[in-house]
């Protein structure tokens, strides 16, 4: 072997063992409606991943109302319909059955707490389907603050003076988003930095959400 074939081959093996640093792609909420009237109430997950992921076995929802339990802790879960995937680069949509228009574009419907919520009551999309044993390193992605403090009426998304807020307001991830937030930094009265969270005008119907770029390729 010549020593210019084994230098390309040395190249291509370390740019192999790189590879992996990109995957730091996760599920992630993309949209999250707390409406200011009615049952208009929905959140969507999408998939930045270039595989299907089983959410009916390894992932859910974990709950809590007006301040987490002490510890902190959750207070309920959501486990997602059986057979629930979402494949790669998809969405899945939950949303209150009773909303006033079109939820046929919905994986699933409810009536439930899981789009019971308000602007203070706290969401985490969690790794395993166990919310009673579950902490906040089992976090993916969350609306709100994981803490015992009840926030009053609302968290601000991205800082007190971004005028945005989870009460009566649909929030969008932006669409170049690949990764979910574990650390609750968007909903810090302190935020600052690039603000990973737009909103738009409340649906009856929801919102159509997609992404731009290529996480697969690292952007």
């Amino acid at each position: 072997m010549g020593l210019l074939t084994w230098l390309t081959m040395r190249r291509c093996a370390i740019a192999l063992t790189l590879l992996p640093v990109v995957s730091g792609q996760t599920l992630f909420f993309s949209q999250y409606q707390e409406a200011s009237s009615g049952n208009n109430k929905y959140f969507q997950i999408y998939n930045p991943t270039d595989a299907a992921i089983d959410l009916a076995n390894d992932y859910s929802i974990a709950m809590c109302s007006n301040g987490c339990g002490s510890g902190p802790a959750f207070e309920s879960g959501f486990t997602f319909a059986s057979g629930a995937t979402i494949s790669a680069g998809g969405t899945y949509l939950v949303c209150h059955s009773s909303m006033d228009g079109d939820t046929s574009a919905c994986d699933e419907t409810s009536s439930s707490t899981i789009v019971g919520f308000n602007g203070d009551d706290f969401r985490a999309l969690i790794s395993g389907t166990d919310h009673s044993t579950a902490t906040a390193a089992d976090i993916v992605d969350q609306i709100g603050l994981f803490s015992e403090t009840d926030p009053g009426s609302y968290w601000p998304v991205c800082g007190s003076d971004s005028g945005i807020e989870t009460r009566n307001s649909l929030l969008l991830r932006v669409t170049t988003t690949c990764a979910g937030e574990n650390d609750g930094a968007s909903f810090e009265d302190s935020f600052s930095g690039t603000c990973a969270w737009t909103s738009g005008s409340q649906e009856t119907t929801p919102y159509t959400w997609t992404a731009s770029g290529s996480c697969s390729s690292g952007t």
